[in-house]
């Protein structure tokens, strides 16, 4: 059983250094998707613009009838290889988004098992107490019985 001063020095641990609760864990979860996202979809808008612009002037160069080579930024095959190049952005974002997402639902399941095993631990311990307090509780009645005395609340005929 544990001493009253080891109980207490647990105790002042725990005040002392206290693990974040599972809220905290699940915002900090939501915020770094929340980043995450907000860097991809500016990548992705920076990317569509570039690419926007270059075929309004694809479109410019075509309406005056000049001939674009295929070299040029604005050029249909530069623009073709410009958009593969945002599909694997598009891709690799939400693959990282995903891994994000499995991260925090992770730590928040590591996080609440470890609660839990805290918790079977603290009531295993409570459970050894009683049943050590039970015992003694018992041999005592038992004691007092045999030394002839009645024990304190207990009515004639009345069983344990």
């Amino acid at each position: 059983m544990a001493s009253a001063e080891t109980v207490s020095n647990t105790i002042e641990l725990r005040g002392r250094f206290r693990p974040p609760t599972l809220m905290q864990v699940t915002l900090l979860s939501m915020a770094v998707l929340i980043i995450l996202a907000s860097l991809v979809s500016g990548v992705i808008a920076s990317r569509l613009k570039q690419n926007i612009g270059l075929l309004e002037l694809h479109s410019a160069a075509d309406q005056v009838g000049a001939v674009v080579q295929p070299n040029e930024p604005h050029s249909i095959t530069s623009i073709k290889n410009g958009l593969a190049g945002l599909r694997w952005i598009t891709y690799f974002a939400l693959g990282a988004s995903l891994a994000a997402q499995f991260l925090g639902l992770s730590a928040i399941i590591w996080f609440v098992a470890r609660i839990m095993r805290h918790q079977r631990h603290d009531l295993e311990q409570r459970v050894q107490e009683l049943t050590s307090l039970n015992q003694m509780f018992r041999q005592f009645l038992e004691e007092d019985v045999q030394r002839g005395a009645q024990p304190e609340g207990l009515e004639q005929g009345a069983t344990r």
